[in-house]
């Protein structure tokens, strides 16, 4: 019985060994593999999502503003405007002429339009000698603007290089005449330039003046 046993045992160890040995020589097998094409496909599709940005978020807010657009930014400008035409001083309303005071609005927009005036006229007579006397612009000596920022006033004059005591005075008075009329008839030109640099908001419409001191040749 006791060697039934001890052959029994030795069978089953032989058993267990075989199947260890076997499970060995299939761990040793190669395993199976891509090819390389595969494998660099794989490679580089994985490179390409990590290097790849994550799609930018929708700031809300920003897009809130954008849609607002430019007539409400319109808006508050006319009632800044509006706000800033009123007096300087309320007990002392005219200066020491007897004038009205400008208001803080009129005196701004009266800066803004001397400034694209100018440029505008320059701009012009490089091109065209509409505006132009003995081969000189005209100039502007300063600008005035309404109460209400719908006119402005321009003091033209004319070129201050020209040497005014060698023309007589008939021919000076002939050439303001000339050029107020030149003005009058043409000075729409000038008033789109200065609308153009002024895009922001509607500028008041210019009046050509002609300077008391030019009549005068003071």
């Amino acid at each position: 019985m006791s060697s039934a046993i001890t052959r029994l045992s030795l069978s089953s160890r032989k058993a267990v060994g075989a199947a260890k040995s076997v499970g060995a020589s299939l761990s040793t097998l190669p395993s199976p593999s891509l090819p390389e094409e595969e494998q660099h496909d794989i490679r580089s599709r994985r490179e390409i999502h990590a290097s790849t940005p994550p799609p930018p978020k929708r700031n809300i807010k920003l897009e809130a503003i954008k849609s607002v657009g430019i007539t409400q930014l319109h808006n508050h400008t006319q009632d800044i405007i509006a706000r800033a035409s009123r007096p300087l001083f309320e007990d002392d309303p005219v200066d020491a002429h007897g004038h009205k005071r400008q208001s803080i609005a009129q005196i701004q927009e009266a800066t803004r339009m001397e400034s694209a005036l100018i440029d505008a006229l320059a701009h012009y007579s490089s091109r065209q000698s509409t505006f132009s006397v003995g081969g000189q612009c005209i100039e502007v000596l300063g600008v005035e603007v309404s109460a209400d920022l719908k006119q402005a006033r321009a003091f033209w004059c004319l070129p201050r290089s020209l040497d005014l005591h060698t023309i007589p005075d008939s021919k000076i008075q002939q050439l303001i005449i000339r050029m107020q009329q030149i003005l009058d008839e043409r000075g729409g030109k000038i008033q789109g330039l200065v609308h153009a640099r002024l895009r922001a908001y509607h500028p008041p419409k210019i009046i050509f003046v002609a300077a008391e001191h030019v009549r005068r040749r003071r």
